[in-house]
């Protein structure tokens, strides 16, 4: 959102929480003796509002991170204890908040809350929506949107124990909390997708090379592997080269082999990347790319990674790349990364794409102990191309990232 606009006058006030006291509600003693969880999807929490106030300044708002601050504090109003979103804490209620916010003309700060509350075992209980405004003589207000956000939350808690105050305290009576289930998240559709790309098996232990970028904040992290979902667990990352390894728990005899000699890649060698294109879809069949390595460096000279030509899309990132042997030479990045390191601005041609070298990934995984394989190309008999896609399918997952 860019908007034209000229200071004014001051923000108002931050809202003092300990002036926001609960209605009275008949048999109701708060803070209730009871735990509630705040989940605020990750695409919510970072929304942005961002207003141009000249040609070289401008503001940001972060209503999503308001949202989520305002709900915690005010919730502790209502319950004994009220935290924010992790499956190891135990918890009797999910709180599931969404919303959108904007400014108008009259510089008055809408916001719209949808709310979804539900039990420790993913049962929706109610769902509801709450509007409320702010008054400022500034569209900077650093404060209004939290202002709004905590009368907002008050009137959620107030209207919900009214009307289902005597069920929930039952409900916490005989429900003593426990950790939040990944599974009944995920099947009961309270979790948020937030991306998917591609990842494969290192070795016989079930670990997964990925890309760091995809994984990096992501509440839940799982991976799909013949129509299964199976949760996983970030062991190592390493944020420069972009990548990281995912502990996922399974047994497995197909993995990938690492080219040996890594001299062999040479500049106009045939590439293949094996992977899952699109960024949200789950369950798509697994996609084979062509194309040849077109430059032996990244931008700026990069000496960690090469330039491929081949045409791939954000999903692919995390994709091994394999020559004609079907060894992987590398790990595909998304462009922006290498761009972002290189501090490059620029654009780049079409279906140029740059990927992290099997050497400089053998080097991290052997430094932190993280069993993989390797071959020599001569090794490996030449395979048409439908060999090495029914290859690699055995051994590359679709990394799935929730939050």
């Amino acid at each position: 959102m860019m908007m034209a606009v000229m200071l004014q006058a001051c923000s108002i006030a931050r809202t003092k929480t300990a002036d926001l006291m609960p209605d009275t509600t008949p048999g109701i003693l708060y803070p209730v003796d009871g735990t509630i969880t705040i989940y605020v999807p990750k695409k919510e929490y970072d929304e942005q509002i961002r207003l141009q106030l000249s040609r070289s300044a401008e503001f940001i708002h972060h209503p999503g991170q308001d949202l989520k601050q305002a709900a915690v504090i005010i919730a502790k109003k209502y319950f004994r204890k009220a935290q924010a979103l992790s499956l190891e804490k135990p918890t009797q209620y999910l709180l599931k908040l969404s919303g959108d916010a904007f400014i108008d003309h009259l510089n008055v700060y809408h916001t719209t809350i949808d709310a979804e509350l539900y039990t420790q075992d993913g049962e929706l209980v109610d769902r509801r929506k709450i509007e409320q405004g702010a008054i400022s003589t500034l569209i900077t207000d650093e404060n209004a949107f939290y202002n709004a956000y905590s009368e907002a939350m008050v009137n959620y808690f107030d209207e919900l124990f009214r009307e289902r105050g005597q069920r929930m305290l039952n409900y916490l009576a005989q429900q003593p909390p426990k950790p939040l289930s990944f599974e009944d998240l995920t099947s009961k559709k309270g979790l948020e997708l937030i991306s998917t790309a591609s990842g494969f098996f290192l070795n016989h232990s079930g670990q997964v090379l990925a890309s760091n970028e995809q994984v990096a904040g992501c509440l839940t992290i799982s991976i799909l592997k013949d129509g299964k979902e199976h949760r996983a667990r970030l062991k190592f990352n390493h944020k420069l080269s972009d990548i990281a390894v995912l502990e996922t728990g399974l047994k497995t005899k197909n993995h990938a082999r690492f080219i040996n000699n890594d001299l062999s890649v040479r500049l106009g060698e045939e590439m293949l990347s094996v992977g899952y294109p699109l960024p949200e879809i789950l369950h798509q069949p697994i996609n084979l790319n062509g194309g040849s390595i077109s430059a032996l460096t990244g931008i700026r000279g990069d000496g960690r990674l090469f330039q491929v030509t081949l045409p791939v899309q954000p999903g692919n990132s995390g994709s091994p790349m394999l020559d004609r042997n079907g060894l992987v030479t590398g790990i595909l990045q998304s462009n922006e990364i290498a761009l972002r390191q290189a501090d490059y601005s620029g654009t780049l041609a079409p279906n140029i794409h740059f990927a992290l070298k099997a050497k400089e990934i053998k080097k991290l995984l052997k430094t932190n102990q993280i069993k993989f394989f390797t071959r020599n190309s001569y090794e490996t008999r030449y395979k048409k191309r439908p060999d090495i896609a029914e290859y690699a399918a055995r051994f590359t997952v679709q990394v799935i990232c929730r939050g």
